[in-house]
């Protein structure tokens, strides 16, 4: 079954309710923290779990030895792919449905290239996102495919009152947070919408195709000027650059200030859920956020502005790596 809405979140929010499973969502440690809000606002209960340095997403084997340890205590898994990596984890869905046929998977692919095939895995729900910063970016947007294989969810749309007053209200607690190294107190408002698209699916997937085949081309030439000039040893393998281009720094701070100095631009995703919601540790999801920074290679950079940024980190390799 195909879901379109105006945000992916809501499509998350709908299933959830749509489910109505008692136990504990295990979720990663380094999801956005708009999706760990999402949980928060439908009531569900989740747990963080750390990532793995093998491939960066969730760490498989503490997965499986949890719901192997607790058969009834959980609901169900989302697995996220980090900085949109294409993996498909098939091996580790199947040893979750052999453990327990009934536990919810959820394929969060909201940083991955936007995909209209119908998955033919072992997820009950598979979730892509063409809003704000995704490959994507049409400023609204999400979509997904609801499978009845395992659990026979009936996806049911939830209404409710929507302020965009409230939406912005939360993402600048969430940077607040951030910035004290605070936990982030979540109360209930309408940050949430709810609102029907306007446009019909055959429109919007027409317009998502052509908007994909822009921005990869665009993303290609951006790559290249980054995987060129800058040194091999600070750049994340090249399954994890499509959505940003990613390298590890010693000191990321002082670069990112460096940066932005000269009026050009970097970021740095995602701050640990786990210490902004729950304070417990995860120690490889805080170290590579510790080290990670996100170079733009979207619609909002050019070329030009691509090389300058390579120019100032090779200007500070030598204090920050």
């Amino acid at each position: 079954m195909y879901i379109f809405e105006n945000r992916a979140s809501l499509i998350l929010y709908n299933f959830i309710l749509s489910a109505n499973k008692k136990g504990v969502y295990i979720i990663p440690a380094n999801i956005c923290p708009i999706v760990v809000t999402t949980f928060l606002k439908a009531k569900a209960k989740f747990e963080f779990i750390d990532i793995s340095k093998k491939d960066l997403c969730i760490d498989e084997d503490i997965v499986i030895d949890k719901i192997s340890k607790h058969p009834k205590k959980y609901a169900g898994i989302l697995y996220d792919h980090t900085y949109g990596v294409q993996t498909t984890p098939s091996s580790f869905f199947k040893k979750i449905r052999n453990k327990n046929q009934k536990l919810l998977i959820i394929d969060d692919k909201c940083l991955c290239t936007p995909s209209f095939e119908e998955p033919k895995n072992l997820v009950d729900l598979t979730v892509y996102s063409t809003g704000y910063s995704k490959i994507v970016d049409l400023g609204y947007g999400g979509y997904g495919f609801l499978s009845t294989k395992y659990n026979n969810i009936k996806y049911i749309r939830r209404g409710g009152k929507y302020d965009p007053r409230s939406l912005q209200d939360l993402n600048n607690q969430f940077r607040q947070s951030i910035s004290d190294k605070s936990s982030f107190k979540y109360s209930e408002s309408a940050w949430l919408n709810y609102s029907t698209p306007t446009i019909s699916p055959k429109k919007y997937i027409r317009s998502v195709k052509i908007a994909l085949a822009k921005a990869l081309k665009n993303k290609a030439k951006l790559n290249l000027i980054y995987s060129k000039n800058l040194p091999k040893r600070i750049q994340l393998p090249q399954k994890f650059q499509s959505w940003r281009f990613n390298i590890l720094v010693s000191r990321k701070e002082q670069l990112i200030n460096n940066i932005f100095s000269t009026k050009l631009f970097a970021s740095s995703h995602y701050y640990p859920a786990n210490k902004l919601f729950d304070k417990n540790r995860c120690p490889i999801t805080e170290e590579l956020y510790k080290h990670i920074i996100n170079l733009f290679n979207d619609f909002h950079y050019n070329p030009k502005q691509a090389l300058d940024t390579c120019d100032i980190i090779n200007k500070n390799l030598a204090n920050i790596t």
